[in-house]
């Protein structure tokens, strides 16, 4: 017998009727439907401005044309290269080849707003991100009109 830990969804279910399994054994996996967050990968030259309790918003690929109020919750303070370090469990980064690198991308984890969460994303969906980091109303006005217009090429693309 197994018991959720919250309300939520299983997926990957590997199990027939009748199968035993040991503890421990990873069988499915289990996505909790109660506490919506995103992790979004930012450039490290924008985490000088972000601090955890700001206001953002996201568009999911998943739910088009739909604009979600979240909150920054916290920001990471390391990564390592190319996907999960077994050693450290930092999330890892792929390398660039040219002249110049790109900036390092560092996980900023956003909860979504209670009033205003998405119902029905996807586990691992694509979004767009805005963070109103500073209290400039002309780069805010900017940004609160393209996650718009992102929002509306959703749908065509």
């Amino acid at each position: 017998s197994v018991t959720a830990p919250a309300l939520g969804v299983v997926t990957n279910l590997t199990l027939a009727g009748g199968q035993q399994v040991n503890a421990g054994q990873q069988v499915m996996t289990f996505i909790s439907a109660e506490d919506s967050w995103l992790l979004a990968s930012l450039r490290e030259n924008s985490l000088g401005v972000i601090q955890s309790g700001q206001r953002a918003e996201v568009v999911l690929d998943t739910l088009p044309g739909h604009v979600f109020s979240a909150t920054v919750r916290s920001i990471g303070w390391g990564v390592a290269d190319a996907g999960i370090d077994p050693a450290t469990g930092l999330p890892k980064t792929t390398s660039a080849a040219g002249w110049l690198t790109d900036p390092q991308r560092f996980p900023v984890q956003l909860s979504f707003d209670e009033a205003n969460r998405p119902r029905g994303a996807r586990y691992g969906s694509r979004a767009a991100v805005i963070i109103y980091a500073g209290s400039n109303p002309m780069m805010n006005a900017i940004a609160w009109v393209r996650i718009r217009l992102i929002a509306i090429i959703t749908y065509v693309s």
